[in-house]
């Protein structure tokens, strides 16, 4: 009988949560970006006269800060969900170092049981999951993030900014 080396699949799993965490520091800097940007935005139009603006363009801006708004919104839910999901990792990984410390003091002198095997094969299978979820959640944030920016650049022709 073969044993399972849970170890391969661990190194494996710490690549895709090293490209998780680079990727997500990414996003938020590109988020912190955007919501300066906004700032700015909001700042210069509240000095400046409404006047000089027609109702349209009044209009169009309007419609940029509900969409901006329904974005923000959806990226909380995101937030929620990454949060949820945050915990559900740390849980698996907490139980996978106490099975794969007893895996490793049985390997040095005895051998797993196959019932141990299914049961780390489990749980690696179940932060592979996770890592799917949390990936998902990024390219939805990225999705959203991209729209915050065509926003916020839009916002900024419509008043006449420099972008």
């Amino acid at each position: 009988m073969e044993l399972y080396n849970p170890f391969e699949d661990l190194i494996l799993l710490d690549n895709r949560i090293y490209k998780l965490a680079e990727r997500s520091n990414i996003i938020n800097n590109r988020s912190e970006k955007v919501e300066r940007g906004k700032y700015e935005l909001q700042s210069h139009i509240n000095s400046i006269d409404e006047s000089v603006f027609s109702d349209e363009e009044i209009e169009k801006y309007n419609t940029l800060t509900r969409q901006s708004f329904d974005l923000v919104q959806k990226r909380k839910e995101l937030a929620e969900g990454w949060k949820k999901l945050k915990n559900e990792r740390n849980e698996i990984n907490e139980f996978s170092e106490r099975m794969l410390k007893y895996y490793k003091d049985l390997s040095d002198g005895a051998e797993t049981s196959k019932i141990m095997n299914e049961q780390i094969e489990q749980k690696l299978s179940q932060f592979q999951q996770v890592l799917t979820k949390q990936e998902e959640i990024l390219s939805n944030r990225e999705n959203i993030l991209e729209k915050e920016e065509q926003i916020v650049s839009q916002s900024r022709q419509l008043l006449g900014l420099k972008i």
